[in-house]
């Protein structure tokens, strides 16, 4: 059965965050630290157009299949967070 890259990437980052932070406000100021760094990498343009749910939502059809997206499967540990923290 096929699991999407962004649930299965992003599910490692949410959780090691998680493990790694003693209080919400700790998780969220990792994230945020986390995603900021990750929009300043210029080798991962996608990162950069991250700026609304609409450019997310879109970011996320992109990185659906890695064989036709050179950026997939760097951006599926990001994106996927994203995602979990969406959910969550």
């Amino acid at each position: 059965m096929y699991f999407p890259t962004t649930f299965r990437e992003g599910s490692a980052n949410t959780i090691s965050f998680a493990l790694a932070s003693n209080t919400k406000k700790e998780y969220l100021d990792l994230y945020t630290d986390f995603i900021r760094e990750k929009k300043q990498q210029t080798e991962v343009k996608l990162f950069a157009t991250l700026t609304s749910t609409a450019a997310v939502e879109s970011a996320l059809k992109k990185i659906e299949d890695k064989r036709k997206f050179s950026e997939a499967h760097e951006a599926s540990y990001s994106l996927g967070s994203l995602l979990y923290e969406w959910l969550i």
